[in-house]
């Protein structure tokens, strides 16, 4: 079946297509091997965190401490929630900070309305993807054909904002820690 439907397939597309469909395929493709290699990440990590949790309780099963596999569950569960606080408490404290440096700013200069994410965007380049010529149709669906340009002004440091990216930063690296 399929040797008869490709070529038919092929020789009824003109080059646009044919390029369009590479790119499809390209595309998924990479999509497959993404989430691949996410799989592979997230194995690999639970392997570390089982490795730890092996080696926490290692000493209780080798002393005999505990006997009955419940009270061995029970001992696990309060081990690993042990090192789960452990271990996020820098994180949630850093997050901590900012979240109460937004506070304390914001009832000083009341400005509790204010987007501290909108404000940190403007340390950052920003595009112009609103332009309609950067956009092209193909199959019926809109794409990107080309890189926008830069709009002008940015990136630019404001002085007003400074909290605003004290703030951000702190919240962002503290998500990330997480």
């Amino acid at each position: 079946m399929n040797k008869f439907f490709l070529p038919l397939l092929a020789s009824s597309m003109n080059e646009s297509d044919r390029r369009a469909l590479i790119i499809v395929i390209v595309l998924l493709f990479f999509v497959f091997l993404i989430l691949g290699l996410i799989g592979m990440a997230i194995r690999a990590i639970l392997l570390h965190q089982a490795k730890a949790a092996d080696t926490m309780l290692y000493d209780v099963a080798v002393t005999h401490v505990v006997n009955n596999p419940a009270a061995y569950r029970k001992l696990g569960a309060k081990k690993n929630l042990r090192l789960f606080f452990r271990q996020s408490f820098f994180p949630f404290l850093i997050i901590a900070v900012g979240v109460l440096t937004w506070v304390i700013y914001s009832s000083i200069t009341s400005t509790f309305d204010h987007n501290i994410f909108e404000e940190f965007v403007d340390l950052l380049f920003v595009w112009d993807f609103g332009n309609p010529d950067n956009y092209t149709k193909v199959f019926g669906i809109t794409l990107l054909a080309q890189w926008p340009a830069l709009v002008e002004g940015y990136p630019r440091f404001e002085i007003e904002h400074l909290a605003s990216y004290i703030e951000v930063v702190l919240i962002v690296v503290g998500a990330l820690a997480y």
